[in-house]
């Protein structure tokens, strides 16, 4: 059995995260909050629903598309270190677009990662990451499933990026691997 969001039975969950547009808790999330908890998956609530997702785009989009690059085999992506290089630039221009935009809280925090380690611990977290079960199911498997909604998100994140006057070399040369893709 494959567990799509820990390495093995009995480990810790992943919590998902919801929120509503305008940042307040109201009846209804608490209430979408107790059915998932009554089904045992955690959830964390934000108040920066929208901010959320934008830096959730900054972060996976890059990766999805160094899947595409790969035919979505996170082993493959693993080994390709100059990719691995490219998407944690990537990652953090989507960040700095963002910041440029106004959203200055970085979500989640592990996002913060990306800024303040060297980028080859960046790229050893990735490799290790990337060579899991984990990754196979929720990144792999996710990615070759849902093209359409990647290339959407991709192309909803570059009308980001022209707001601004950021170059994106990275997250432009990985978006083409995202066009390229079947």
């Amino acid at each position: 059995m494959h567990y799509a969001d820990r390495e093995k039975p009995g480990g810790k969950r992943r919590a998902i995260t919801i929120g509503e547009p305008d940042g307040n808790t109201r009846e209804r999330t608490e209430a979408i909050k107790g059915l998932f908890e009554s089904g045992g998956i955690p959830v964390d609530i934000t108040d920066d629903i929208d901010g959320w997702l934008k830096y959730h785009v900054a972060l996976i989009s890059p990766l999805v598309n160094g899947l595409y690059k790969h035919d979505c085999s996170s082993y493959a992506l693993a080994k390709d270190d100059a990719t691995l290089r490219v998407m944690v630039r990537a990652a953090r221009e989507g960040g700095v677009v963002l910041k440029a935009l106004g959203n200055t809280k970085r979500h989640p925090f592990q996002f913060n990662l990306f800024y303040w380690l060297p980028e080859i611990l960046n790229v050893k977290a990735l490799q290790a990451l990337l060579e899991s079960k984990f990754a196979e199911i929720a990144f792999s498997m996710h990615a070759a499933s849902a093209r359409d909604e990647m290339r959407k998100l991709a192309s909803e994140f570059q009308i980001l990026i022209e707001r601004t006057s950021i170059a994106t070399p990275n997250i432009d040369l990985l978006r083409g691997y995202g066009e390229m893709s079947s």
